[in-house]
């Protein structure tokens, strides 16, 4: 699925509960994504990729997708992954990179993802990371915390 170049603003449980995404891919304007927006979307297909930079997404955004089997791309100069942002996805394919510009991780933003697999690196960046950000995962190799 792409979204319209001209969107800048995706709802509150705007594609909620959905299913049969080959992919989701946003572009650089989208400016705000409402509380649980894509939650219990099913049967992703590819890589869910953001690519703006300046983009502010509430609480759930992604919470408990699953069927996913590409890559989760974070964009650059986001400061804080909010809460329970990605929590319960599952099916996650990929090596979870988080970028430098990211200064707060909070609570359960990642709690119970599976599927996931390589290297979790937490960039020296990150000065805040709160609980139960990623309890229950599965998949990781291994974890570098980086010193700040």
């Amino acid at each position: 699925m792409k979204i319209p170049y001209y969107t800048e603003d995706i709802d509150d449980d705007a594609f909620f509960g959905c299913s049969g995404f080959n992919s989701l891919k946003s572009y650089y304007n989208i400016k705000h994504i409402g509380k649980t927006a894509f939650s219990w979307c099913t049967g992703f297909k590819g890589s869910l990729l953001i690519q703006s930079s300046n983009i502010d997404m509430e609480y759930g955004a992604f919470s408990f997708c699953y069927g996913f089997d590409g890559r989760l791309i974070i964009p650059n100069n986001i400061t804080t992954i909010g809460n329970s942002l990605f929590r319960g996805c599952s099916g996650l394919n990929s090596t979870l990179t988080i970028p430098d510009t990211v200064i707060n991780i909070e609570s359960s933003a990642f709690n119970g993802c599976c599927g996931l697999n390589g290297e979790l690196k937490i960039p020296k960046s990150v000065t805040s990371l709160s609980d139960l950000v990623f309890a229950n995962c599965s998949g990781f190799t291994s974890l570098t915390i980086y010193d700040s």
